[in-house]
């Protein structure tokens, strides 16, 4: 079980990593984040409990492939994001293969994960004090 968590962890990390380099190009976008993220992972299959939720005026970035969509948000706003991923999911449940909030080798970066068990896609989140990034791991359905 820790193998399994610690594996998780570790690919997460490398997506956020990899996925987000600083020569990247992608949509700026601006508004409401919540929506947007939440029909990101609704494209994908995600199933959120509800609808209902917080608004987060933001700036990001936004780059799409067939296997993810990565978020990239300017600033802290890390809290924020934990808080309507919990509205719209619930907290992430480790008995489905998720990995609540913790932090990231001791840094000051803060990482959450949702599992596909979970929500229907793999969503990551992390963050700092200068970006927030979510990552939604799935290829979109019909």
């Amino acid at each position: 079980m820790i193998f399994r968590t610690l594996k998780q962890l570790i690919a997460g990390s490398l997506l956020v990593l990899l996925g987000c380099s600083k020569g990247a190009s992608g949509a700026k976008m601006s508004g409401d984040l919540v929506p947007f993220v939440l029909k990101c992972a609704a494209t994908r299959g995600a199933s959120p409990t509800t609808n209902s939720v917080v608004t987060l005026q933001a700036e990001w970035t936004h780059q799409g492939s067939p296997l993810e969509d990565i978020i990239a948000v300017s600033g802290d706003h890390f809290d924020e994001v934990q808080a309507f991923l919990k509205q719209a999911f619930g907290e992430p449940d480790r008995a489905l293969g998720s990995i609540p909030v913790s932090s990231v080798g001791g840094s000051s970066t803060r990482q959450g994960v949702y599992s596909g068990r979970q929500i229907g896609v793999g969503l990551n989140f992390s963050g700092d004090s200068k970006n927030t990034v979510i990552c939604i791991i799935g290829a979109p359905k019909p």
